[in-house]
């Protein structure tokens, strides 16, 4: 009975050990993206765009976002390396947050040195902040197109 007693002693030791090894782990995945469990894209009216070209203001862009999360509020939060974000009444900004409405970009009216534009893309979660996915696009500028890589 006394072995017995002992090998359950032992057995309950080893799991406690076992079970609060992971505590730090755990706490690391938790401040972590929940990237993992969620796709985002950017998807975007056209793959070759000119400010001469007068029937396209410039590229519109949308946010196509995929989890297994249930129904979170995800707030998107965009960001232009170059070129602004064209709002209405002309206003252009460099960032903007909404609710995954379309996007439209525009090129600076100067030539871009170093040709190469990135908006960048994270979907949060409205209520507590915390980033469920982010994802990037690149616009090459090639003279007077620009040309969205994918």
């Amino acid at each position: 009975m006394k072995r017995f007693s002992i090998g359950i002693l032992l057995l309950l030791i080893a799991a406690a050990v076992i079970g609060c090894g992971n505590t730090a782990q755990d706490a690391d995945m938790a401040e972590q993206p929940v990237q993992g469990r969620s796709e985002l894209k950017i998807l975007t009216n056209v793959n070759k765009y000119s400010p001469l070209m007068s029937s396209v203001q410039g590229i519109s862009m949308t946010p196509e976002f995929k989890t297994t999360l249930n129904d979170p509020k995800v707030e998107y939060h965009w960001t232009a390396s170059s070129g602004d974000f064209l709002l209405v009444e002309d206003k252009r900004v460099k960032e903007i947050v909404n609710s995954g409405e379309e996007v439209l970009w525009v090129p600076e009216f100067e030539e871009n040195a170093d040709n190469s534009i990135i908006i960048t893309l994270q979907a949060k979660d409205a209520s507590t902040g915390t980033m469920l996915s982010e994802t990037a696009l690149e616009i090459e500028q090639d003279g007077i197109f620009y040309i969205v890589k994918s």
